[in-house]
């Protein structure tokens, strides 16, 4: 398994919350479940320890807090405490399945509480593991059912795993224990969506909208409703009311924005946008390759003809067979 990307790893970390080594500092046990009880020096050793990991963590020396840890387990193995830390040590070293393996061991030692449950479910979801997560996610909402997250999270792997009907239960789950989730607002739209059940996608896109209005995601998901619903010039408007700088920059709200020109029977619009676009990123082949494709749907052939030798030049794979149709349709 190729090691977390740092914007990955930022993902699972902010989805656990580093609650774990909250957790743990505030647990000052005298004896794990299952061991044998500690003598006063046996703990005070452990609980130096313990503490020197979490110091060495908050430092960012996550290497030395390893050290620290598996020195402590070849003495105490089946220290709770212990395991969870060295996963999120793991974490930080960009080691997801070894720290999945210790979130695993603090599980076999027990006690399974919710949020230890959670964070096996997010590294195993994170390193392909997304039935296994599952069982996490369900045994993390069991132990501690008022906790939105839980179904939130068990929502996400099961629409991965395509059980539809339990993924949008648990969303609803979800935004009943906290009405103002947008995400889950936001993603019962997009299944309606998919499912072309437009009138529930508009009702929770617009719950989405309300509770984030800022959200970019949740207007190019409401831009997308209304296009399905037959009303391209509501999704241009809706698009159009970002700043320009913005569109220009995202080459999803681009291809949303192009899309509904193009409904709206205003190619040339569309072609304006790419090459905006392009003028901006000279060096972007798909910007000049879609400024091609749209200046050959206004048959300004011309132009067309210019922006695809660009993207030829830049190397986009499909620019060369797009330049020999705008080259056939001038002349013909």
């Amino acid at each position: 398994m190729a090691a977390l990307t740092a914007l990955a790893l930022a993902a699972v970390l902010a989805a656990i919350g580093w609650s774990l080594h909250a957790l743990s500092t505030g647990e000052r046990r005298v004896a794990t479940t299952a061991e044998k009880p500690r003598t006063p020096a046996a703990a005070s050793e452990i609980i130096a320890a313990l503490d020197s990991a979490r110091t060495y963590l908050n430092r960012q020396e996550p290497g030395r807090a390893e050290a620290v840890l598996v020195a402590l387990l070849e003495k105490a193995p089946r220290d709770q405490e212990a395991r969870m830390l060295l996963a999120e040590t793991y974490l930080l070293l960009e080691r997801p399945n070894d720290a999945y393996e210790q979130y695993a061991e603090a599980i076999e030692i027990g006690p399974v509480h919710a949020e230890l449950a959670f964070a096996a479910g997010t590294v195993a979801n994170t390193i392909g593991m997304p039935y296994i997560a599952e069982a996490h996610y369900v045994k993390a909402q069991e132990a501690d059912p008022t906790n939105p997250k839980h179904p939130l999270y068990l929502a996400q792997i099961q629409r991965k795993l395509g059980s539809d009907e339990e993924a949008k239960a648990s969303l609803l789950r979800a935004v009943t224990l906290d009405p103002s989730l947008d995400i889950g607002w936001g993603v019962l739209a997009d299944m309606a969506l998919e499912e072309n059940n437009l009138s529930i996608a508009r009702m929770h896109i617009e719950r989405a909208r309300r509770i984030a209005p800022g959200s970019i995601s949740w207007r190019i998901l409401e831009a997308r409703i209304l296009r399905r619903d037959n009303n391209p010039e509501g999704a241009a408007r809706v698009l159009r009311s970002l700043d320009d700088e913005l569109i220009l920059e995202d080459p999803v709200l681009l291809d949303e924005l192009a899309k509904s020109y193009a409904m709206l029977g205003r190619p040339e619009d569309a072609a304006a946008l790419y090459m905006t676009a392009s003028a901006r990123r000279t060096r972007d082949a798909d910007m000049a390759y879609l400024a091609a494709v749209w200046l050959e749907r206004a048959e300004r052939f011309n132009d067309a003809e210019i922006y695809a030798q660009a993207a030829v030049g830049l190397g986009h794979e499909d620019a060369r067979a797009l330049l020999e149709r705008i080259r056939s349709k001038r002349s013909g």
